[in-house]
């Protein structure tokens, strides 16, 4: 037969779940460097993406770019790069997806200065 715990005993279960649950964590705000060493090149990775040739010796002017157009807003990312790259290349596959002068000059709104 299995006891149940006593009162004292659910007590403390329920402060360590609380704790647990309820714990303070810092919430630091997204700096370039991250974002252009960790966040790109997860984006990069995550929709299957390279960048054609003609625009590899651009690519830190292209980082610059993304940051000015997104920022650190995590939403902003999604809503002005991840989404509107989806939608510019088409359905996601195996097949390495290549951003081009064109699709970059429509998601960022502009013509690129290079």
């Amino acid at each position: 037969m299995e006891l149940l715990p006593s009162p004292q005993e659910l007590d403390a279960l329920h402060t360590q779940a609380i704790r647990i649950c309820c714990r303070r964590v810092e919430l630091k705000q997204l700096t370039e460097a991250e974002y252009k060493d960790v966040i790109l090149g997860g984006l990069v990775d995550d929709l299957n993406l390279d960048i054609a040739d003609e625009l590899l010796p651009y690519e830190h002017k292209i980082a610059d770019l993304f940051w000015w157009h997104s920022g650190p807003d995590w939403k902003l990312i999604q809503d002005k790069l991840a989404r509107p790259l989806d939608k510019e290349l088409g359905q996601r596959s195996e097949k390495v997806r290549v951003v081009t002068r064109e699709v970059l000059s429509k998601i960022l709104g502009k013509h690129l200065p290079f």
